[in-house]
């Protein structure tokens, strides 16, 4: 455990949410959200480090904020996932709409995220009886060309850890060529992915890297999202992206993290 690289991040996070909407550069309006003497804030948000105490007693209060899960392109899924070589340390949450489309395209996701049963897309795509793998003519999916693939291990988590080992020019012309299957997965197929990197100060004393994922998928989230762009959002629309926590005018998640669900190291022994 690095407390001082632990403190950097944190103190990262706080000038980001300092200068935010809520807080708008109100430093006392921030120290007393987090239950801090304003001074305190102050001298370490300049740089000063903080007591272990303190810093304990802090750790605790922002596991209660509320954290923004951003919609994922293949960057922001490469930095949300790098390093992360388990999926057992990557949370699946989604959208619960009980539609058969919607599960079907979670399903997809997730197999093309982390292929957890170890299915080759054949097996994979004979639960998929709604979405539709063009094999031939104009508009070829780039699915269809695992059509007849045996291979179980694909998965992009596989990929991207494996690619950790090599050049770094490799790399990324390797993790390049999925920008392809990440279009497809929006354009196509009406798939999205939205997630929150687990920040450092939160992680147990084993620093395993962690992270969060929200999928979202189907014709009604398309729309929802093209009404929030041009401000038509309806009133049911609205009821619903209250009731999921979701931001249309941000197109992002703000949750807060389940009971429990991280126990962050102690810096006071």
């Amino acid at each position: 455990m690095n407390f001082t690289n632990r403190q950097s991040d944190l103190r990262r996070d706080l000038s980001i949410m300092l200068r935010g909407e809520s807080f708008r550069g109100n430093r006392t309006s921030l120290a007393n959200e987090l239950g801090v003497v304003p001074k305190v804030l102050g001298d370490f948000l300049n740089g000063a480090k903080m007591h272990a105490e303190r810093y304990d007693e802090l750790i605790v209060k922002m596991l209660d904020l509320r954290l923004t899960y951003s919609r994922l392109d293949l960057a922001g899924c490469i930095r949300l996932l790098d390093n992360i070589s388990d999926e057992e340390n990557i949370e699946r949450n989604w959208i619960e709409t009980y539609e058969e489309t919607h599960v079907e395209r979670y399903k997809l996701l997730d197999w093309f995220l982390f292929n957890r049963k170890g299915q080759s897309f054949k097996q994979i795509k004979s639960d998929l009886k709604t979405v539709e793998f063009i094999a031939e003519g104009e508009n070829i999916s780039v699915f269809a060309e695992k059509i007849e693939s045996t291979n179980h291990n694909d998965s992009f988590l596989k990929q991207l850890t494996e690619s950790s080992f090599e050049d770094a020019f490799d790399r990324h012309e390797k993790l390049t060529s999925y920008r392809k299957y990440f279009e497809e997965l929006e354009k196509v197929h009406n798939c999205f992915l939205y997630g929150f990197r687990i920040p450092s100060y939160f992680l147990d004393k084993d620093d395993i890297p962690k992270a969060s994922i929200i999928y979202a998928a189907g014709d009604e989230w398309l729309s929802l999202r093209k009404d929030a762009e041009s401000k038509n959002l309806s009133e049911k629309q609205r009821f619903f992206c209250a009731d999921i926590n979701y931001s249309p005018d941000e197109d992002t998640f703000i949750r807060t993290l389940a009971k429990g669900a991280m126990n962050p190291a102690k810096m006071q022994k």
